[in-house]
């Protein structure tokens, strides 16, 4: 593991800290370490990648290039602009859903063999899919490759897949226990560049109970921002209470947060959490720490890959 991490060249962290990472079921290789770690330490956003590749096709389009109304649509509905009312951003979980890994699908299906047919139309909407359809159509390279932008467009369709990739690694967490792990492509006018979202569900019952704690689930913000600069929000709500963590690299931007607890917490009540209390802390920024922090609850990680 060692090697892997001086191979990758990553900021001082344990092998055994880097291994919280690596799910069960993956293979401890270099290139799955990369991809896992690319989520949380690429520059460039998914969002910036996919807006980039939606103006090409849109080129495309205008030049007559004939694209399927799916695929069409299926960008503009993911690449979201405006999440401010509730309805748009259900429109977006909605598509991010259809986005789910291969994996995630297979172990919904093991617990609910009944939403199979569901799961496989699914499949063929997520954007691995859509990205995999555009790449071998020769009328779209033709079209590239007249404009001389075809290196461009399959770097960008590479580095989509990539990303897809290490999401893919991220969500085999989801064989263990009830996890999801989102990257929300956000375009670049949001103001929010890097989007990821971990949830995991609320434990069940008779788990909670046989282990003598309140059952809870959580989801985690982990967010890159133009204005407040690097966030990390973490929301844990059960029956009794609801707590928000939010981690703040600019003690300005912490001051802010500081003076809207208020109303954060009316509008956490508003929304049904019970009991909100919120906190405001300052953090280093290093978000491939505090994500490994928050998998350690992940146990029997494979060691021997």
């Amino acid at each position: 593991m060692e090697h892997i991490l001086r191979q990758l060249d990553v900021a001082p962290v344990a092998p055994g800290d880097a291994l919280v990472l690596a799910p069960a079921h993956m293979p401890l290789t270099a290139a799955a370490m990369r991809q896992m770690l690319a989520l949380f330490l690429a520059g460039e956003s998914l969002g910036t990648t996919l807006t980039e590749l939606h103006g090409l096709l849109h080129e495309a389009i205008l030049a007559g290039i004939s694209l399927s109304p799916e695929v069409v649509s299926f960008f503009d509905a993911l690449l979201a602009r405006e999440i401010a009312e509730p309805a748009q951003a259900a429109r977006l979980l909605t598509t991010l859903r259809q986005s789910q890994t291969t994996e995630a699908r297979i172990a919904k299906v093991v617990r609910h063999p009944d939403v199979l047919e569901q799961c496989i139309a699914q499949a063929r909407l997520s954007l691995r899919s859509q990205l995999t359809l555009l790449s071998g159509q020769e009328a779209v390279l033709a079209y590239m490759r007249g404009k001389g932008q075809l290196r461009r467009f399959e770097t960008l369709v590479k580095t989509a897949l990539e990303r897809l990739d290490g999401a893919e690694l991220q969500n085999l967490h989801g064989l263990r226990r009830p996890y999801v792990f989102l990257e929300a492509p956000l375009a670049p006018e949001m103001g929010i560049p890097q989007c990821r979202i971990h949830i995991l569900p609320e434990k069940e019952g008779h788990d909670a109970k046989s282990k003598g704690y309140t059952a809870r689930g959580e989801v985690v913000f982990d967010l890159e921002t133009r204005h407040l600069g690097s966030l990390w929000i973490r929301l844990t709500a059960s029956a009794e209470r609801c707590q928000c963590l939010i981690k703040t690299t600019q003690s300005t931007v912490g001051a802010l947060f500081e003076a809207s607890a208020p109303e954060l917490r009316d509008g956490l009540a508003a929304a049904g959490y019970p009991a909100p209390v919120i906190r405001i802390a300052r953090w280093d920024g290093n978000r491939l720490n505090e994500t490994i922090r928050l998998m350690r609850q992940f146990a029997s990680i494979n060691y021997n890959g």
